[in-house]
């Protein structure tokens, strides 16, 4: 029996085809952040900061935004992954070297994590669609009110649920 909890134990180091993946694909993102902030500088520079540039350049660095909060998700998972199965962390210099956002001791405190970030990230899409939106009618408006309040007040939540688990 021993030598059977043995070999499952060793099977969690498979875990790292799973974190060796998701880093992978926060480095690709970046290379896309970094692409996207090169272009939004091309069209800035050959365009002019007009009033045609504008939306352009505002919906490319919308998703810059976009990207970059990607890549932090899935470092985020990546680094909370590792440390759920595999083993802590430790960095040179002492835990206090790392942010404690990156501090993962838990599946829960992994899914809150994450949960905030897509919070965020989704809250970033709602700018981008906000932005091509056309209000003709105060239904509309009133409807894009709504959504604005709901997004603050899931940013709230969030933010108070974090607070607490803190102060636990």
């Amino acid at each position: 029996m021993r030598k059977v909890e043995q070999g499952l134990w060793s099977l969690r180091w498979i875990m790292l085809l799973t974190v060796f993946s998701v880093m992978a694909g926060a480095l690709l993102l970046v290379g896309f952040v970094i692409y996207d902030f090169v272009h939004l500088a091309q069209i800035a520079f050959s365009e002019g900061i007009g009033l045609n540039a504008r939306t352009e350049l505002l919906m490319i660095l919308i998703e810059i935004i976009d990207q970059a909060l990607m890549a932090g998700v899935m470092l985020m998972f990546g680094f909370g992954i590792y440390e759920i199965f595999i083993s802590k962390m430790n960095v040179e210099g002492g835990s206090s070297q790392r942010p404690k956002l990156l501090v993962i001791e838990s599946i829960d405190q992994l899914k809150g994590k994450l949960g905030a970030m897509v919070i965020m990230m989704l809250i970033v899409k709602f700018l981008s669609l906000s932005t091509e939106m056309e209000i003709s009618e105060p239904s509309d408006l009133l409807m894009y009110a709504a959504s604005v309040a709901l997004l603050g007040l899931a940013l709230f939540l969030t933010n108070t649920k974090m607070k607490d688990k803190q102060a636990k």
